[in-house]
């Protein structure tokens, strides 16, 4: 979500989503099991997700980024990602699970923080 909505409004940057466990890399948000919720906010949004896929961060990825916003959980945030000066860490709970309510709240913060960064 947070890439999504950034690449759509960020004037001159553009952002990249990795997770920090991805246990099938290339998976879509409907074989994720995401598509009922996180997609149809992203679709209101006018953003089409369909395409989206899950790929693994690795340590090599951290010298092309600005900056590195991270929304795992704590025990899944690797020492060399967590102590690097770039991350920033929110806490922002999976809505894999979640039903359409509780991801539009989620989905608001996301957005919230994300258009806080200054676009």
């Amino acid at each position: 979500m947070a890439m999504a909505i950034f690449n759509k409004y960020a004037n001159d940057a553009h952002a990249n989503s990795v997770g920090t466990i991805v246990e099938h890399e290339n998976q879509t948000l409907e074989e994720y099991g995401a598509k009922n919720t996180i997609q149809v906010l992203l679709e209101q949004e006018g953003i089409d997700a369909s395409g989206f896929k899950s790929n693994q961060l690795s340590k090599e990825m951290l010298a092309v980024y600005d900056k590195i916003i991270v929304m795992a959980e704590p025990e899944n945030i690797p020492d060399w990602l967590s102590s690097d000066a770039k991350t920033e860490l929110w806490t922002i709970p999976d809505t894999k699970t979640s039903d359409l309510e509780t991801t539009q709240k989620t989905f608001a913060v996301i957005k919230s923080k994300v258009l806080a960064l200054g676009l």
